[in-house]
């Protein structure tokens, strides 16, 4: 018993004893594009990131230690290479987008669109991309040397290094029990994000739930459901921001017709999970106790109502993997998008392409019942790519507050906004005279500078202020005169709801309470 305990012991401690200068080597490494995000506005949160770190460096090494001498090598330069695709990937992110590498940037290679993917290169130039490559490669390599080449044969700098290896270590199974989110921005994170890129997403053809419904009220002619993207409440000038970024819909609003909602949030702060809520019944609490795509939709709930629904999207139905709003699009009864006339093509299209496949087709489908969902590219990474340089509103020296760098992607930002703004105001003015019911809002926000140093992105989990911008969003519901002569109690009763607290993830329950549905049967 005792031979077999020191046995296990002397490959617990392996990594600190023959295997000390790789356990050094990964913890370095595997910390750099972790901490650099953050090492500038959030010391404390980057030394949980390096404990994070070491604790998967240990066990990268320990196992790595239990190979042959041959497997070993060929196990380390298997994990450096990983790496070195997630490094790129990391630090893409930040110093070209601002942001965390997150499951949405994983998303844009996974299955958006081939031009989203194209853009996210394209914002490179191959001289940055080449510089980037080289410089990884050339820190892991020059990691790896300085370790080996350091002096630690003696006992003292032995014990010293290995005792704060150990440190980190425990306090890496620390928080892997009480602060688990943590690892959400390290190695291991950046691999699951990049498991989007390989996730198999089910067709929700093949698991219909058969909702019985029953409705207490005549259902209005159309529902028109506008989901919007990375729309951010603090450069809205519906929501006071100080620059009209919103005119046309303020407009609206002033008049009386768009009624706005204070207080509503998202679900998650990116699209993928988001749209899993969104349109069905899934709720995110459920987690992996529930198959989001065995839930109840909103096109199976409107077709059984006998809506004739219709899917537009400013996207490509197919990107290199079929994607979530592509499944939820094959359940209507008819779905077009404006990147399947690019299909394969690297092009930029605007959300102005969508008002052309719009117009067609309500003119077709005016006389029966009818649920549009609207889906655009918003403002969605990368900003510049948003609008036409003819509707350029901003520019840099609108924002003399902010650091020279921040000046151009605001004002970016603010111009694909006002960009927006019009394009919303087009589609609820093609169903103006018509008996409509219009909803308007984002699939998650974004914290652009506004809460946490040089940060901007789609809202950091650990930083509370962060990522409840990117959960805030912007709401709005317009009810044409049409409807709101012939529902006035439903009218009334959403012109009261406005400061409600209204989560999207409900929405299908919200719809259906406005449609006067009652449903016996609900799969959730």
């Amino acid at each position: 018993m005792k031979q077999t305990a020191n046995k296990i012991a002397s490959y617990l401690l392996r990594p600190f004893t023959e295997l000390l200068p790789l356990l050094l080597t990964l913890i370095i490494l595997t910390s750099i594009s972790a901490i650099v995000p953050y090492i500038k506005n959030h010391i404390p949160y980057s030394l949980q990131l390096i404990s994070a770190s070491a604790l998967i460096s240990y066990g990268v090494t320990f196992l790595i230690g239990l190979l042959s001498q041959r497997l070993r090598k060929i196990a380390l330069w298997g994990f450096l290479v990983v790496y070195l695709l997630t490094a790129i990937m990391s630090f893409c992110s930040y110093y070209f987008y601002g942001t965390e590498f997150n499951g949405d940037l994983a998303g844009v290679i996974a299955g958006t669109t081939h031009s989203e993917a194209s853009e996210f290169i394209d914002y490179l130039s191959m001289g940055q991309i080449i510089a980037l490559i080289l410089g990884i490669i050339l820190l892991i390599v020059s990691s790896y040397l300085v370790v080996k080449t350091l002096d630690i044969s003696t006992m003292k700098w032995r014990r010293l290094l290995s005792t704060m290896s150990s440190v980190a270590i425990v306090l890496g199974i620390f928080l892997a029990f009480y602060k688990p989110a943590v690892y959400n921005n390290t190695f291991v994170g950046h691999i699951e994000k990049c498991g989007y890129l390989f996730e198999n997403i089910p067709d929700l053809r093949d698991y219909p739930t058969h909702p019985e419904l029953t409705t207490t009220a005549p259902l209005p002619q159309n529902i028109v459901i506008i989901i919007g993207e990375s729309f951010s409440k603090t450069h809205s000038s519906l929501y006071n921001y100080q620059y009209p970024t919103n005119p046309r819909l303020t407009a609206l609003r002033d008049s009386g017709e768009l009624l706005i909602f204070n207080n509503v949030t998202a679900p998650y702060i990116q699209t993928i999970e988001c749209f899993k809520s969104i349109m069905s019944t899934y709720r995110r609490e459920y987690g992996d106790s529930v198959n989001w795509y065995q839930c109840t939709t909103i096109p199976e709930i409107m077709n059984r109502l006998g809506y004739n629904t219709i899917w537009l999207s400013n996207q490509s139905k197919k990107g290199l993997y079929d994607n979530i709003a592509g499944r939820y699009s094959d359940l209507c009864n008819e779905n077009l998008f404006v990147g399947n006339k690019f299909t394969g093509l690297s092009r930029s299209y605007l959300d102005e392409e969508l008002l052309k496949l719009l117009a067609p087709i309500h003119a077709e489908n005016n006389d029966g019942a009818n649920c549009y969902f609207i889906h655009l590219q918003g403002q969605h990474i990368s900003f510049s790519s948003r609008y036409p340089k003819e509707m350029t509103r901003f520019t840099p020296a609108d924002y003399p507050q902010h650091s020279e760098h921040q000046r151009p992607i605001i004002a970016h930002y603010d111009n694909a906004t006002y960009y927006n703004d019009s394009i919303v105001n087009e589609i609820i003015h093609t169903f103006k005279d018509d008996e409509a019911l219009i909803f308007y809002f984002s699939d998650h926000s974004l914290d652009i500078y506004d809460t946490w140093g040089d940060y901007f992105g789609n809202g950091i989990p650990t930083n509370a202020h962060s990522h409840a911008m990117g959960t805030d969003i912007p709401f709005m519901i317009y009810p044409t005169l049409k409807y709101q002569e012939k529902y006035p109690e439903t009218t009334n009763k959403i012109k009261s709801a406005t400061d409600n607290e209204i989560h999207t993830e409900d929405f299908i329950y919200l719809l259906m309470d406005l449609l006067g549905v009652e449903a016996s049967t609900l799969k959730q």
